[in-house]
């Protein structure tokens, strides 16, 4: 939902940021950038917490009951 979300709402964005600084293109580096940086401080705060509640070791996977339906 995030990424459809980021599409819809980044191009449009983008090319009104470009519009308004006079089609300087180098920007689009800068906002590329940007949004990667935003998925590693993302991808920093899900391992931060991800390790606070066990990790790798206290994972234990959903038990299927017979009708089909997960816990």
């Amino acid at each position: 939902m995030l990424f459809g979300l980021g599409v819809t709402l980044v191009a449009p964005l983008t090319g009104k940021y470009l519009d308004l600084t006079g089609n300087l293109y180098n920007h689009v580096f800068i906002i590329g950038a940007g949004i990667g940086l935003a998925g590693v401080i993302s991808l920093a705060v899900v391992l931060r917490y991800y390790k606070q509640l066990g990790g790798d070791e206290n994972y234990e996977a959903p038990i299927p009951h017979p009708s089909g339906e997960v816990d």
